[in-house]
């Protein structure tokens, strides 16, 4: 008879143990989230409560930020017109920035900004999928990152 006695590691093992959770957000800026102006929308802004993409943001971003050495957040949207000619794109930087993604602080609470990006954009329709392949390529090359 062969047995083996295998350990198993909780959470707080890992991070323990050194593991970085860095958290990439994706935000769909597809007209099928409705007009921004009305209050039906998901992009909705309003100074009395946060729309639900901030609320999302926030909930997770509370927890994961502890996780998070830099607390540095790359920020793309997909699905939008974008300023100044109007081009239809499935991947850019919500900060506007060409450089780099990273918005610092939680999305979804200050300091970022989530209605001075939203006003920058026109929602269109789009397809995710482009999406999917950018955030594939943001891991090191090393290749030791994991993306879940």
């Amino acid at each position: 008879m062969k047995y083996e006695l295998r350990k198993i590691y909780s959470f707080l093992d890992y991070i323990i143990g050194g593991t970085q959770l860095n958290c990439t957000i994706a935000i769909d800026f597809t007209g099928s989230n409705g007009d921004p102006m009305s209050p039906d929308s998901l992009h909705f802004i309003s100074s009395l409560a946060p729309n639900q993409y901030e609320k999302a943001l926030t909930a997770v971003g509370e927890i994961i930020q502890d996780y998070d050495s830099d607390k540095l957040f790359p920020v793309l949207g997909f699905g939008a017109r974008l300023p100044p000619d109007g081009r239809v794109s499935h991947e850019f930087f919500v900060n506007m920035r060409t450089d780099s993604p990273y918005c610092s602080g939680i999305p979804g609470q200050k300091p970022f900004n989530f209605s001075g990006f939203l006003t920058h954009f026109i929602l269109y329709l789009s397809f995710a999928g482009v999406l999917v392949s950018k955030l594939n390529r943001l891991g090191t090359p090393a290749g030791i990152d994991q993306h879940l």
